[in-house]
């Protein structure tokens, strides 16, 4: 459980593995920025949720974010039986690359993932190939409820997939 409001500069190092439940309590965690500067794929504040995690009850604020390589803010790779609930992101600039997401980058196959009360306010969104929710997701059943995106500027180039406001890639999910 968060007791107070966390501040994330931009290199900050991310959490490998994360099983269990994280309640935000209503704190929020701000991301100051995060350029594109880092290597490898599925970069996010949690590298993986392992299955049976939970995150909830909290406020993301991010000033600028880049991702590529299914990359996410929150999470790079989902695993099954994920609960992610009562989020509230709110972001100056966001600019996704290559099946990324704002709020997740991957979802496994044979994922059954849970997104119940999310709202995403962004004032401006490059999307190429990805999306404002969930960059790639493969063979997974998702059990959306109530979400919320708001976008003030969306700029959106296709270069080999459609981007999306849910999803950038969708192979076999339903």
């Amino acid at each position: 459980i968060l007791m107070n409001d966390i501040i994330l500069g931009n290199d900050y190092d991310r959490i490998s593995d994360f099983d269990g439940i994280l309640d935000g309590n209503n704190f929020s965690i701000t991301l100051q920025s995060r350029p594109n500067t880092f290597s490898g794929s599925r970069y996010a504040i949690f590298r993986t949720l392992d299955s049976g995690s939970t995150i909830r009850n909290m406020v993301i604020n991010v000033e600028t974010y880049e991702t590529e390589n299914e990359g996410g803010y929150l999470a790079g790779d989902v695993e099954y039986d994920v609960t992610v609930e009562n989020i509230r992101i709110n972001i100056d600039s966001f600019t996704g690359l290559e099946f990324s997401g704002l709020l997740f980058g991957y979802i496994d196959d044979s994922s059954s993932f849970i997104l119940n009360n999310i709202y995403i306010d962004i004032q401006t969104a490059n999307l190429t190939d990805s999306s404002a929710l969930i960059g790639y997701a493969e063979a997974s059943t998702i059990h959306a409820n109530n979400i919320h995106i708001i976008i003030d500027q969306l700029f959106v180039t296709n270069e080999v997939d459609p981007s999306g406001l849910l999803f950038g890639h969708v192979d076999s999910s339903t």
